[in-house]
């Protein structure tokens, strides 16, 4: 099906994604702020994207819809992708944290400077690798 037309060719619905048929009985409404709405779950699957940048590009072209009448407007009223903001902050706070308390004990225990600078660069070599790790299997830091 085509959506539009770019010079003399037509971008179809196969060129951006996947339409399925999945039509169903409805058995609920979907209300925003009272008013009746269409509720379109977009949901990323797959792939080396991160789920943060999946939602930022959705809100990008959501904000440059045309040709929609004055009484349709598009929100997105649930994002996931705050959470995993959230988590990701968490964990990095929490990790700087630990480093911090690991250093200061060994440096506090075993009274050694050359033992805390290394525990204060095999930790964070340690996270680095991982990544690394984890971008080279195909996987994110969503997993």
């Amino acid at each position: 099906m085509p959506i539009k037309t770019v010079g003399t060719n037509w971008v179809s619905v196969k060129d951006i994604g996947e339409a399925k048929d999945a039509s169903q009985l409805q058995y609920n409404i979907v209300r925003i702020d009272g008013q009746k709405s269409a509720y379109i779950p977009i949901m990323k699957q797959g792939g080396r994207h991160e789920h943060v940048q999946v939602v930022e590009d959705v809100r990008a072209l959501t904000s440059h819809l045309f040709d929609l009448p004055k009484q349709l407007r598009t929100a997105i009223v649930f994002d996931q992708s705050v959470f995993v903001k959230q988590a990701l902050n968490t964990v990095l706070h929490e990790g700087l944290i630990g480093l911090a308390l690991t250093s200061l004990m060994i440096l506090l225990f075993l009274g050694s400077m050359r033992a805390t600078v290394a525990v204060l660069l095999s930790i964070p070599i340690s996270a680095l690798a991982t990544f690394v790790i984890l971008y080279m299997l195909g996987s994110t830091v969503n997993t």
